[in-house]
């Protein structure tokens, strides 16, 4: 018996397992699909500070996971878009494995939005706090900046840019951008060194990070990895354990408080499985409704982006002399649109776009809309 069951040892369920484990009348028990992570046993593809390597590595994502990702026709919205393969991490860690290492803090007007939507206590005064209890920054203190934390965050310095990354930061320049140290300090329009979770180029995922050595000495704490939950388990409506195959053998956990973190793709699909969300969806596929939730699975929201390539030059592609990172510079810009807040658009400088020689060769352009309108994404069960 557990006092608390994580589901899904990602980002959140890492950070979970240490501060619940910390309080040593917690017995805690962290539950992870994918495959472990422990020191020494880090895949090098999850360490390399070219994410690339990892990204795209299928022992780490859920290979089946498939998605609808677009409207074909909004002449015919009923027509059904095909399915598409869809990247999420399958690995202890969850995505702070496998993606970026970018340390990129939303914009303080994001969170102050949020609260005025009703997210009590998310407002950015509030969370700013939470920012710096994570990080341990290596170039920059303050009143923004944490310096304790169990993630090092830190920048290349421009002496070890590469030439694509110069010539964008002189690109930027030229358009009348201002120069910004401190993209995590100073929330207006401007380029700056991309701010990345990596030191001694390596990679620190939050499985790193919070569970190192010591945090796994804890005798309360179990780490259960290659175990996917398939099933919550109910008194009533009350959560009380979960059905899961361990290694290839179903076992059943009980606990007295059930957490998911399992993103935001598969948690609401955990609670549709278990009969909570919306109840004509879910007896249209004969699932038994536990708890009349219609908002479970609604308002899936992306950033949406586009990627310009082009060949480069020999003496401007990215080489290892100093690091293998390849963003290194961004571009925080307002569009301009009317009713739409400053700093809605950026822009991340990308000097090569693969680990092989052919990517070695192409550079690109990489634009986010930073902040999402469109709220009409959802997450349903096929069967």
């Amino acid at each position: 018996m557990y006092d608390y069951i994580i589901v899904g040892g990602g980002s959140a369920g890492s950070v979970m397992a240490n501060r619940l484990s910390a309080k040593s009348g917690n017995q805690v028990l962290l539950c992870e699909a994918g495959q472990d992570t422990p020191v020494g046993q880090v895949p090098k593809e999850i360490l390399d500070s070219y994410p690339g390597t990892a990204y795209f590595d299928p022992r780490f994502h859920w290979t089946e996971l498939k998605v609808h990702t677009q409207v074909v026709s909004h002449n015919n919205p009923e027509e059904r878009p095909p399915l598409r393969k869809y990247e999420q991490a399958r690995v202890l860690g969850g995505g702070s494995s496998i993606n970026g290492q970018l340390a990129n803090r939303g914009a303080p007007t994001d969170y102050d939005e949020w609260e005025a939507r009703g997210a009590q206590g998310w407002n950015w005064n509030a969370v700013l706090p939470y920012f710096k209890k994570v990080e341990r920054d290596m170039d920059f203190d303050g009143p923004y900046h944490g310096k304790e934390g169990r993630i090092p965050v830190r920048r290349i310095p421009q002496e070890h840019w590469n030439g694509h990354a110069r010539a964008v930061a002189e690109a930027f320049k030229s358009a009348g951008y201002q120069f910004l140290p401190d993209q995590n300090g100073e929330f207006k329009d401007g380029y700056f060194p991309i701010t990345i979770s990596n030191m001694n180029e390596s990679r620190v995922s939050a499985a790193i990070g919070y569970l190192d050595p010591e945090t796994r000495k804890r005798s309360n704490l179990t780490i259960s990895a290659e175990t996917q939950v398939t099933k919550l388990l109910f008194e009533g409506t009350r959560c009380v354990g979960i059905k899961a195959v361990v290694k290839g053998q179903e076992q059943e956990f009980r606990g007295n408080e059930i957490i998911l973190s399992s993103g935001a793709i598969h948690s609401p699909a955990h609670l549709m499985r278990a009969g909570i969300g919306a109840p004509m969806q879910l007896r249209d596929l004969g699932i038994d409704v536990v708890a009349a939730v219609p908002g479970v699975g609604q308002r899936l929201m992306d950033h949406p982006s586009i990627s310009v390539s082009s060949f480069i030059r020999r003496g401007a592609r990215a080489t290892e002399e100093h690091t293998r990172r390849h963003i290194l510079v961004g571009l925080r810009y307002s569009s301009g649109v009317p009713g739409i807040p400053k700093g809605d658009m950026f822009v991340a400088g990308v000097s090569k776009s693969a680990w092989h020689a052919v990517g070695e060769q192409i550079a690109s352009m990489l634009l986010f809309v930073n902040k999402t309108f469109s709220e009409t994404g959802q997450v349903r069960l096929q069967s």
